[in-house]
């Protein structure tokens, strides 16, 4: 194989009844670059057969990034549960596009809460625990993606509010 430089790939190689196959599979390229095979077969002393060699390639451009939206930010929740330890639990998830998603908490004024925030391979999720409030105040989250290349503003711009109630009523 004639390896690309400067490339993100896997190669694969079969080698079933005699018939070989090599099979290059390239995600991207931080620069330009080459692929290719090189088939070679060695002189047999006995047979007197020459020596077989055979290349092809192929060249590879710079991979430019294409944007993709994420998945849509799912909120549930507010839930609220008098036996429990907490006033509202709020939970959102979001898988990443490209550029990458930002998740974050819509913060509830008056409200002592804790956050939990976890990214599992480009899945986001936050959940908001809060324990009390003393006053009537707003919840969510805000999913936010990075402005792609040569552009100013957002590609991507959600979010889920909830309004809350007072711990006491």
């Amino acid at each position: 194989m004639i390896e690309p430089y400067g490339c993100d790939f896997q190669k694969h190689y079969t080698d079933e009844n005699g018939i070989q196959e090599l099979s290059v599979d390239i995600t991207s390229c931080d620069e330009n670059s080459t692929v290719g095979c090189i088939a070679t077969q060695e002189t047999m002393a006995f047979l007197s057969t020459p020596q077989y060699s055979d290349r092809c390639e192929f060249n590879i451009s710079k991979s430019n990034p294409v944007y993709q939206p994420p998945t849509p930010l799912v909120c549930e929740g507010p839930s609220s549960s008098p036996s429990a330890s907490y006033h509202v639990v709020l939970s959102c998830s979001i898988t990443d596009g490209y550029p990458p998603i930002n998740l974050e908490v819509i913060k509830p004024e008056g409200c002592d809460y804790q956050k939990y925030y976890t990214d599992n391979n480009g899945t986001k999720e936050l959940s908001v625990y809060v324990t009390s409030c003393d006053q009537n105040s707003t919840i969510g989250c805000i999913a936010t993606q990075e402005p792609f290349e040569s552009q100013t503003t957002s590609q991507y711009d959600d979010r889920c509010e909830f309004n809350i109630s007072r711990t006491d009523q």
